[in-house]
């Protein structure tokens, strides 16, 4: 049984590889691109996106993503990124490519074994920081603020709030939804309190899940309208996740909660706080915050 498992894993990563060789010759990189393989959610896209024009202006030449369909709209939000490919199904999720930036060459933009990505938090080290390590850019190194959604980009979003019922102008985007980062079930019910609040208030509540028209079931706002649906509400608060870096740079009040969490190499709020982007725009960032706190932040920046 031993040796028909070994047999079955080393058919599995051979056609893996293969599959592979395939991609490459069919998406052949010129030898002045640097090709990342992106195999994850939708923060680490952000990240290595807005360290494109970085990476180009430390190694030289041109930068090209690969990654899924849906987070295709990234690599227009920032004038670094020159191409995105997208990855076939049978390659995501998966660890291939170079360890290192290589011209003419496809790397896997994410941290082999977690090794690197285990000191995030710890002494002041973030994840941008774990970034420019893996791709051997300098401390300095700046990552790129996005683009501001266009005017057509928030009119879409406003037509397609209004389908749920949704003013957009008279309403705050509010998201505790998480895959990976911890938000825990007391940020959680204070997320569910202050939405209870907003509505009292007689603002309305704009999520990441719209019931549109006579619909029975929601539907999730496709990720490339997010951004210009949040720039165009009123305000915005967001349980730290991948999608609360869609918000980064954006000039509209926005809050950003954090649960006291270990993650990493220390803590959450330590290692993955949107400030480490240095965008000219910051949303506000607080770590575990009471009701209270929350409705003070309300009143002061939104109502």
């Amino acid at each position: 049984m031993e040796t028909v498992s070994r047999l079955s894993r080393r058919l599995a990563r051979w056609r893996l590889e293969r599959a592979f060789a395939r991609f490459q010759s069919e998406h052949p990189l010129a030898a002045d691109e640097h090709g990342l393989l992106l195999q994850h959610g939708v923060g680490d896209h952000f990240i290595a996106a807005s360290l494109a024009a970085a990476i180009a202006s430390s190694h030289g030449g041109k930068v090209v993503l690969a990654g899924r369909p849906e987070m295709a709209f990234l690599a227009d939000l920032f004038r670094g990124v020159s191409r995105y490919v997208v990855l076939p199904g049978r390659l995501r999720g998966q660890e291939l490519g170079l360890r290192d930036i290589s011209a003419g060459r496809w790397v896997f933009a994410h941290f082999r074994g977690m090794e690197l990505a285990r000191a995030v938090g710890y002494r002041g080290f973030t994840l941008v920081d774990a970034y420019r390590c893996l791709f051997g850019l300098a401390p300095s190194a700046r990552p790129e603020e996005p683009r501001q959604p266009t005017v057509e980009e928030m009119e879409n979003a406003r037509a397609f709030a209004a389908r749920a019922g949704i003013d957009l102008g008279r309403a705050v985007y509010v998201c505790g939804d998480s895959r990976s980062t911890p938000v825990g079930p007391d940020l959680a019910g204070r997320i569910e309190a202050f939405s209870t609040l907003i509505a009292r208030r007689g603002l309305q509540v704009a999520g990441n899940r719209l019931r549109l028209g006579e619909a029975q079931a929601e539907t999730l706002v496709p990720l490339a309208m997010l951004r210009p649906l949040i720039a165009a509400a009123r305000g915005h608060v967001m349980a730290r996740s991948g999608l609360a870096d869609l918000a980064a740079g954006l000039s509209t009040p926005g809050c950003v909660l954090y649960p006291q969490a270990r993650y990493l190499g220390g803590n959450l709020l330590d290692g993955t706080s949107l400030r480490a982007f240095e965008f000219a725009a910051c949303p506000s960032e607080m770590e575990e915050p009471s009701l209270d706190a929350l409705t003070a932040w309300f009143d002061h920046h939104i109502r």
